[in-house]
């Protein structure tokens, strides 16, 4: 990005989880400029190894716990949502357009080329992708590199026929007035894995 403020988001998969990747749980590490590593674990966050009471403001990032969400919002565009658990929101401003790169992609207004690896390299292959933007920590055991073919989270045609019905709700009104600017199918795909788990 530049001169402008630049930050990194980790998402931690735990190494124990003997489950499904989709119910293994996960904690964030927020680095900022000059800034000892945040990290967030539930809802606790640590600065430095040392539990912050919230709300809590670090330099330019204000950290709060608002009902099940951990927020934190920056002056430089840049806030985050986190559940506690595994799903974590990230919203940026318009001057970091086309400046993002990482799993969310790079926020181009261009969903082509979304799936550009660490090493620039626009794939088709979810799974390369993926694994090319993993994080090798040293204290940490090497983390398994996802299969080409994983499987998916709805183990039963019953699970998934539900899950489908219930999430055919966004192809319909109110939300079809939206799909002239946004293709509603990957959303449905999303939260049919996500009913699903």
């Amino acid at each position: 990005m530049g001169s402008k403020q630049q930050y990194t988001v980790w998402v931690h998969n735990s190494r124990s989880c003997r489950g499904s990747v989709y119910s293994c749980p996960r904690s964030l590490s927020l680095h900022f400029p000059s800034e000892e590593e945040i990290t967030i674990a539930g809802y606790q966050v640590h600065k430095g190894g040392v539990r912050l009471s919230l709300p809590q403001t670090v330099r330019n990032v204000f950290l709060e716990r608002l009902v099940d969400y951990i927020l934190v919002k920056s002056t430089f565009g840049f806030s985050l949502a986190w559940d506690g658990g595994s799903g974590v929101y990230v919203r940026m401003t318009e001057e970091h357009k086309g400046h993002a790169c990482g799993l969310c992609g790079n926020y181009n207004d261009d969903g082509s080329d979304d799936l550009t690896t660490s090493s620039n390299v626009q794939t088709e292959d979810v799974a390369d992708f993926g694994n090319s933007w993993v994080v090798q920590l040293p204290q940490e055991r090497r983390c398994r590199s996802v299969e080409e073919e994983f499987p998916s989270p709805c183990t039963s045609e019953s699970r998934m026929d539900d899950a489908i019905e219930k999430c055919s709700a966004l192809l319909f009104f109110p939300f079809l007035s939206c799909h002239e600017n946004i293709d509603p199918n990957p959303y449905v795909a999303s939260c049919v894995s996500d009913l699903c788990v």
